[in-house]
């Protein structure tokens, strides 16, 4: 156990287990930060707060929320602008959406709900 901070050159890495270079590396470039999941298991990220956040932009910009037990929102551009988003019911997307293929809109008379057919 210490205190105090520990403090690693451009390119050097911090290595955990077993493997010759390491099983889980995280490393610092000059131009690059890196989390390196070289081992054979899961890389699992967990929370016991209310999210899961990534941001852009010195930190000022989400590009992602994964919601505890909830929502995981997708963001786009500099002032976070949430296009993508699950909910209890299904997903959101606000903005276009551009498929490689031909769809349109079709109402369901059975579901009564819109749906997208391949034309």
């Amino acid at each position: 156990t210490f205190s105090g901070d520990v403090t690693f050159g451009d390119s050097d890495e911090l290595r955990f287990g077993d493997q010759v270079n390491g099983d889980l590396v995280i490393q610092h470039t000059a131009s690059v930060s890196r989390i390196d999941d070289r081992g054979t298991g899961s890389l699992e990220i967990i929370t016991n707060g209310t999210a899961i956040e990534l941001r852009g932009g010195g930190g000022n910009n989400y590009i992602a929320k994964f919601i505890s037990n909830g929502a995981v929102e997708l963001n786009h551009g500099t002032s976070s602008s949430k296009k993508f988003e699950t909910t209890a019911t299904g997903v959101k997307v606000t903005g276009e959406i551009v498929t490689t293929e031909t769809y349109e809109t079709v109402w369901n008379n059975l579901s009564h709900k819109w749906i997208f057919v391949e034309v």
